[in-house]
């Protein structure tokens, strides 16, 4: 699945999502009520998916970025306060004991 937000895309992983069941063969077709409360919880609201953009460019800046230049850290501290932004909006990247790589913005488990 695919959001367009403000010239930005997202694509959502819908193979671990809550309520779809999936063979190795050909995932099961679940209801249009059902796709679109899945939808809601993987496809963040506009103003979420801006900051997800923002924290993803400063990622990117805070990871490839000197360890002992000053932009570097800088990048680091404002991905860190954005990312308290966004899981105040209640959207987490991923759960605890989640590996990296199945990893997606979702809402955040209560």
């Amino acid at each position: 699945m695919v959001d367009f937000a403000e010239g930005m895309i997202f694509s959502c992983d819908l193979r671990n999502a809550p309520g779809v069941q999936a063979s190795p063969s050909r995932p099961q077709v679940i209801s249009a009520p059902k796709k679109e409360a899945v939808a809601m919880e993987l496809v963040p609201p506009t103003e979420v998916a801006l900051l997800i953009g923002k924290e993803e460019s400063l990622n990117d800046k805070c990871r490839g970025g000197s360890g002992d230049d000053p932009a570097t850290a800088r990048a680091c501290d404002e991905r860190e306060a954005i990312l308290a932004e966004i899981k105040a909006k209640n959207w987490c990247w991923g759960n605890d004991g989640q590996v990296g790589a199945d990893r997606v913005w979702e809402r955040c488990k209560k």
